[in-house]
C-alpha cells in the first residue's frame, strides 16, 4: 500500500491529478516535459509494474481491488503513458480531464468497519486518510472477523488514531524535504484493540486465530503489532519479532496509552502506512492535532473519544 501510494502521490500521476497553481508552484516536476517523460520511463513504469505484479499474486486481494470502471492500476499507468507521450506542454497534463476523474475514483478515504465509516475530519476536504488501487478495510476483513468473534477477550472499545510523520519526507526530488507547500509526508493509521487477558506471544503465534487470519492479503496493506507496557512486536511470517526502535516511538506517541489506562494489559494494533501529500499549512495543522476515535463493532455506533 505504500507504493501504491508512492506511486499515485508522486510523479507524473500526480501532475495529471493537480493544477500546478493549486495552492503554489507544483514541486513535482522540474518544469522540463522532458525530464517528466525520463521520470514515467525509468522510475514510475518500472514502480508500477511491480505494483501490479504483487497484486495479481495474492488472490485474496482481488475483492479488495479499486477500479474505475474497467481501469485499474496497471490499465491506469498504461493511459498516463500514452498521454504524457502526446503532450507538448506540461500544462497539457495537469489536472486532465480523463485521468483526473480516473485518480479520483481510485481513490480510497474511508476506513470502514462494521460496515461503518470511521469520520476522521470535520472538513472532507482535508480529509487524512488516502491510499489507492485497494480498499485495505476489505483485505483486513478476516483479521476484524476474529476480533468481532473473540469480543470478550478485549476492551469493549477499540481506537483508531494517526500520526502525521513531518520529520519523514518523500526521499526524492519529487516531493522537497523542507517546509515548501505542497510536499509528501507520511502518514501512520492506528487501529487499536485492547486485551484484558495475559498474553502468550507463543500461543498467538501457534495457536491464535488472529495470527492464523493474518496472510499475504493483509500483510500487503497493513502490519500487525503487538503491544505492551515494556515491549513491541511486528508480526513477520509466523512469528512475532521485538522492535525496541518501533516501541519508543509508539510510547512517545502516545499510540496504546489511553487503552493501557484503561486497563488493557496487551494491545494488538493494525498499522496501515501511507506517503500523503501536504497541499498547504491548514493540512498539516489539522493532521497533526490529536485524532483519537472510538472503534465499536455490533450495533454500537462509532464516537469522538
Amino acid at each position: 500500500m505504500l507504493k501504491l501510494s508512492e506511486y499515485f502521490e508522486t510523479g507524473p500521476a500526480r501532475v495529471v491529478s493537480h493544477s500546478g497553481n493549486e495552492h503554489g508552484p507544483n514541486p513535482y516536476f522540474s518544469g522540463d516535459l522532458a525530464d517528466l517523460k525520463t521520470a514515467i520511463r525509468q522510475y514510475y513504469g518500472p514502480l508500477n509494474k511491480t505494483i501490479a505484479e504483487s497484486l495479481d499474486a495474492i488472490a485474496e486481494l482481488k475483492p479488495a481491488l479499486k477500479m474505475f470502471g474497467a481501469v485499474g492500476v496497471a490499465s491506469f499507468h498504461q493511459w498516463l503513458e500514452q498521454e504524457v507521450s502526446k503532450a507538448f506542454e506540461l500544462q497539457d497534463l495537469e489536472m486532465h480531464k480523463d485521468l483526473m476523474p480516473a485518480h479520483n475514483r481510485l481513490r480510497v478515504e474511508e476506513l470502514v468497519i462494521d460496515g461503518r465509516a470511521i469520520k476522521l475530519d470535520e472538513q472532507p476536504h482535508i480529509q487524512g486518510f488516502r491510499c489507492y488501487g485497494i480498499d485495505p478495510m476489505i483485505a483486513l476483513e478476516p483479521v476484524l472477523a476474529v476480533l468481532k468473534s473473540q469480543a470478550r477477550r478485549y476492551l469493549p472499545k477499540g481506537l483508531y488514531t494517526r500520526k502525521l510523520r513531518w520529520n519523514h519526507p518523500y526521499p526524492s526530488p519529487w516531493s522537497p524535504p523542507d517546509d515548501a507547500f505542497p510536499c509528501v509526508r507520511l502518514m501512520d493509521h492506528y487501529l487499536v484493540f485492547g486485551t484484558n487477558d495475559p498474553v502468550d506471544v507463543s500461543l498467538l503465534t501457534s495457536e491464535g486465530q488472529i495470527c492464523k487470519a493474518w496472510c499475504e492479503a493483509q500483510e500487503a496493506v497493513a502490519r500487525l503489532l503487538l503491544c505492551t507496557p515494556i515491549g513491541t512486536s511486528v508480526f513477520y511470517g509466523d512469528v512475532f519479532i521485538p522492535d525496541r526502535d518501533l516501541h519508543a516511538v509508539l510510547t512517545q506517541d502516545g499510540i496504546a496509552s489511553d487503552l493501557f489506562e484503561q486497563g488493557a494489559k496487551a494491545c494488538l494494533i493494525v498499522n496501515l502506512a501511507t506517503w500523503r501529500t501536504v497541499e498547504a499549512p491548514i493540512f498539516k495543522e489539522n493532521w497533526e492535532k490529536e485524532c483519537k476515535i472510538d472503534i465499536r463493532f455490533g450495533s454500537n455506533e462509532g464516537a469522538s473519544a
